[in-house]
């Protein structure tokens, strides 16, 4: 089990969050203590996230992951009263330098082993 914690701009712990692995080390169950709220993962055969929904005291919550291939599409998310609520859908760029990956954020283990 992994535990997480998010904290404010002022320091001050906003929400801790545990997350069970499975057996690919992928996170498939995210729990809120205290509360009984808790989220579950599913993935595709390429361990690509293809739906994340949420078990909450006010209801439940769900997004879906589309793909070809192995580029996200678009996801769909869908409020706990069942309307969807938001749409994402992603362009890629063949031509333009991916700057924002880990490698350019310093967080790419070689670079990561490089600094120690």
């Amino acid at each position: 089990m992994l535990q997480s914690r998010n904290t404010g701009t002022t320091g001050a712990l906003n929400l801790t969050m545990e997350h069970q692995l499975n057996t690919d080390g992928l996170v498939f169950k995210t729990t809120y203590p205290p509360t009984s709220d808790y989220s579950e993962r599913a993935y595709n055969s390429n361990k690509m996230t293809t739906s994340v929904v949420g078990y909450y005291s006010t209801g439940i919550a769900r997004t879906d992951y589309f793909y070809t291939g192995k580029q996200l599409d678009s996801t769909v998310s869908k409020g706990t009263n069942g309307a969807v609520g938001l749409v994402s859908k992603y362009e890629y760029y063949t031509d333009v330098l991916n700057t924002i990956s880990d490698q350019h954020q310093t967080l790419a283990p070689p670079l990561l082993e490089a600094r120690t």
